[in-house]
């Protein structure tokens, strides 16, 4: 499994910085997006084939982004914090993103939901890609608002070049780790509740020492984040 975070983590690269207008301009962009959704639906063949290109490429970024951050320095600190305090914004976001990965996305979901509303912008983001990979757009609106607020800084993603799908033996791995846990019920969502054991079970598959080549997290502001404007 090493090797295969390796190999995702190994593509992140860096964001150059937009202009306020065109800034402003993907806001605009994704706005009339939602607009034509509602009032045409599927009447705009080229506008659908379009879409469709960028859910294709939501669902990969959103991986890769996943991937990303459980390959950081820190990715065992904000794992041990939530264990302890089920309340920890980072920890929340790092376990939505291990649990998605695991093929939990309804949890997920929750997870990101929790840290996003608490003002974490690369959750706002995560839940941005997720809607916008299943066509819910104005959701996926809502949580870019959420993103690109003007104080928020959050982690870059890689292009669509390097981009890559998630092996499925990495999936499965996590998947019956996750599938071991205590489970919760929070409103009707299952909850997997993260403990000491399963960080021991993990713990050699994440971060740098799981992956050699992975590189130091990078954020940006949401200047940088509109710069990939191909995924719009």
């Amino acid at each position: 499994m090493s090797a295969q975070f390796d190999e995702l983590l190994g593509h992140a690269t860096s964001c150059y910085t937009l202009t306020d207008d065109e800034l402003a301009d993907l806001r605009q962009e994704i706005t009339r997006d939602v607009v034509t959704e509602l009032m045409f639906g599927p009447q705009q063949p080229d506008r659908q084939i379009r879409r469709a290109g960028k859910v294709n490429r939501a669902d990969v970024y959103l991986i890769s982004l996943s991937c990303k951050l459980l390959g950081s320095d820190s990715i065992h600190t904000h794992l041990e914090r939530l264990v302890d305090d089920l309340t920890d914004i980072e920890g929340a976001l790092h376990f939505a993103c291990l649990v998605n990965l695991a093929q939990e996305p309804e949890e997920a979901i929750w997870w990101w939901q929790f840290a996003g509303g608490a003002g974490n912008a690369t959750a706002a983001y995560c839940l941005y890609l997720l809607h916008l990979s299943r066509g819910e757009l104005r959701d996926a609106e809502h949580w870019m608002s959420q993103a690109l607020a003007p104080d928020n800084r959050i982690d870059f993603f890689p292009p669509p070049s390097c981009a890559h799908q998630l092996p499925a033996s990495l999936s499965t791995n996590l998947r019956e780790a996750v599938q071991r846990l205590k489970v919760v019920d929070a409103s009707g969502i299952r909850l997997h509740h993260p403990d000491h054991r399963f960080l021991e079970q993990i713990g050699n598959h994440l971060g740098p020492k799981g992956s050699k080549g992975s590189r130091e997290s990078t954020r940006h502001s949401p200047a940088d984040l509109s710069r990939q404007r191909r995924l719009w």
